[in-house]
């Protein structure tokens, strides 16, 4: 399935792009999130004992994750999301999916969510 998920982003951003040529019902809604942390700790440099140099970081400020992504719609049937996540200095697609309302009853959902 993650094979796939970079297909799915594309078939979505061609079919936004070739709707948004033909029609004005297209939408697109960039979101966004970001992930932080602080670290502290009370524990001194002297009470580790003797040693070369500061050992122990007083406070550590880190962004854990940040996910960027855009939804589309198109239409108001077709409806999808491509959202990729930076963590840990890996880049890796999260929520790549493509939905078709045919109606209130039979929706057809496509890819990683």
């Amino acid at each position: 399935m993650r094979r796939c998920a970079p297909v799915f982003a594309a078939v979505l951003m061609a079919a936004a792009s070739s709707a948004a040529a033909q029609r004005p019902d297209v939408s697109v809604d960039l979101t966004g999130r970001v992930q932080v942390q602080y670290n502290t700790t009370s524990v001194d440099d002297d009470d580790l004992g003797p040693g070369p140099g500061p050992r122990v970081a007083s406070s550590t400020f880190e962004t854990r994750r940040v996910r960027l992504g855009a939804r589309v719609s198109v239409e108001e049937w077709i409806t999808g999301m491509a959202e990729v996540e930076l963590a840990l200095g890996n880049l890796a697609m999260r929520n790549v999916f493509m939905n078709l309302a045919f109606s209130d009853g039979f929706q057809l959902r496509m890819g990683q969510f």
